[in-house]
């Protein structure tokens, strides 16, 4: 819409330039342009006029959305990345705990492992 009201206004000025060019005339504060309504859409200039009136309410709500969604997805996004973020770090924390457990022995003979962030002794068997 925005583009066939551009492109008639746009006739309508080259049109009105020709009709000025034709006439060779310029006399210092008279109006040289003359408008009429048969440069427009069905001879009716206020078609033209409620098109541009419209076009800029729509581009004007656009905006409005656009800022008002910008806002809202703000409000709800940011803090359900945090949670998800702060989720997702605590479940690897503790898949790597209870995955890469480490076994190791200690000086005394028994046994150390490391699961779910605990130390668990384990006494080995004595040997013979």
């Amino acid at each position: 819409m925005l583009l066939a009201v551009g492109t008639k206004l746009e006739h309508i000025i080259s049109q009105l330039a020709h009709e000025v060019a034709e006439k060779h005339i310029a006399i210092e504060g008279e109006l040289v342009v003359k408008p009429s309504d048969d440069h427009f859409w069905f001879h009716r200039a206020r078609i033209v006029l409620f098109l541009i009136h419209f076009i800029l309410f729509q581009n004007a709500f656009e905006i409005a959305f656009f800022f008002w969604i910008l806002v809202l997805c703000g409000y709800s996004t940011l803090p359900l990345y945090a949670i998800v973020t702060q989720k997702v770090k605590r479940k690897k924390g503790l898949k790597a705990a209870a995955t890469g457990s480490v076994q190791g022995s200690s000086t005394d003979g028994s046994t150390v492992g490391i699961q779910l962030g605990r130390v668990v002794h384990k006494e080995s068997a004595p040997e013979s």
